[in-house]
C-alpha cells in the first residue's frame, strides 16, 4: 500500500560542504538543522527528478522548457496527477534528492539502491526515518521525521530554483495535486471515518471493496470535485489520507501539506484553513 508523494523542493547551484558541518557530534532534539550549503545542494538536486519531463521533447518545443536542471539541461515540470506535492516514496526512490546529497557530504551509501532513504535521511537529519516493528504494508514515518521534513524541506516561494523560483515550480508542476490532496483531506477529516480506523480494518475493506471508508473515497472522487480534478487523482489522494489515518499520522502529515499551501498557495490555503487547524489541547493535556 505504498503511495507516491513528493515534498516540494527547490534549486540553487550546488554548493559543497565539508562532512563535519553535516555530522555534528550531538544531535539536538528535533534533529540537525540543515546547513546552508547542504540545503542548497538539496534544492539543486530536486530539479533532477526525471519524471518531471517524461513526455516533453524540449528540443522540439523549447518554449515549454523554461526550467533548468543542475547541469543546465532544460525541462518542463508538469502539473499532473503523478506530480506529487509531498510524501514518502520520493525518500525511498533511487532518484531521491536526499541520497546523492548525503553521499556528496561523506555518507557511505549506494545512491542507486532502492533502500537509500533511511541512511540518507539519518545522515542529514540525525533522526530515524521509518518506524519499526509493523508489517502491515502501511508506511510509518517517525513523528520526529515528519516534523523535521516540515521544518527543513519546504522552501519559500522566492527561493531561486530550476532557473526560476520555487513558487514558479509549484505553480507549473505541483499546484493541481496539492489542491486535490487538500480537498481529499478536508473530505476525509469531515467524514469522521478516521475514528477507530486501523491498518487491519482498512485492508479488510480494501480486499472486500465494500467498506465504508473506501466507498467514501470512491463517491468523493466521482463527485463535484471531478469537475476540476482528475478522478483517479482524487481517489488516490483520499486513499492516501485513509492510510495515514489508519496509523494515526493524518493530522501531522496534513500539517506538512498545510505548511506547503500556506507558503505557496496562500489564497487556497485561507479558503480551506479549517481543515488544517490543529486539535486544541485539552486542559488535562496542557
Amino acid at each position: 500500500m505504498q503511495t507516491r508523494r513528493t515534498l516540494i523542493i527547490a534549486t540553487l547551484l550546488g554548493l559543497a560542504l565539508p562532512t563535519a558541518a553535516v555530522l555534528a557530534e550531538d544531535v539536538p532534539e528535533g534533529g540537525r538543522p540543515l546547513a546552508d550549503g547542504v540545503r542548497a545542494m538539496l534544492w539543486t538536486r530536486a530539479c533532477d527528478v526525471a519524471e518531471q519531463d517524461y513526455n516533453i521533447d524540449c528540443a522540439a518545443t523549447p518554449e515549454k522548457c523554461t526550467f533548468k536542471r543542475a547541469d543546465g539541461a532544460a525541462f518542463a515540470p508538469l502539473d499532473s496527477p503523478w506530480g506529487r506535492s509531498f510524501g514518502y516514496s520520493r525518500y525511498a526512490a533511487p532518484n531521491t534528492v536526499l541520497a546523492p546529497v548525503a553521499k556528496a557530504n561523506g555518507a557511505a551509501i549506494d545512491d542507486s539502491a532502492w533502500d537509500v532513504a533511511e541512511p540518507a535521511f539519518a545522515f542529514l537529519s540525525g533522526l530515524p526515518l521509518m518506524m519499526k516493528g509493523e508489517d502491515d504494508g502501511v508506511v510509518r514515518l517517525t513523528p520526529s521525521a515528519i516534523a523535521w521534513i516540515q521544518r527543513e524541506l519546504i522552501p519559500t516561494r522566492d527561493v531561486a530554483m530550476c532557473g526560476q523560483t520555487a513558487g514558479a515550480l509549484y505553480d507549473a508542476g505541483f499546484r493541481t495535486t496539492a489542491r486535490a490532496s487538500a480537498l481529499a483531506w478536508e473530505h476525509v477529516k469531515r467524514s469522521g471515518k478516521l475514528r477507530g480506523l486501523t491498518p487491519a480494518k482498512l485492508q479488510k475493506e480494501h480486499d472486500a471493496r465494500k467498506g465504508a471508508t473506501w466507498s467514501m473515497c470512491e463517491k468523493f472522487s466521482r463527485g463535484a470535485a471531478k469537475k476540476t480534478f482528475d478522478e483517479r487523482m482524487l481517489l488516490d489522494e483520499c486513499q492516501f489520507w485513509l492510510r495515514r489515518g489508519a496509523v494515526g499520522q493524518a493530522e501531522p502529515v496534513a500539517a506538512v501539506l498545510g505548511a506547503v499551501l500556506e507558503r505557496f498557495d496562500a489564497d487556497f490555503f485561507k479558503a480551506h484553513a479549517k481543515a488544517f487547524a490543529q486539535p486544541k489541547a485539552t486542559k488535562k493535556g496542557r
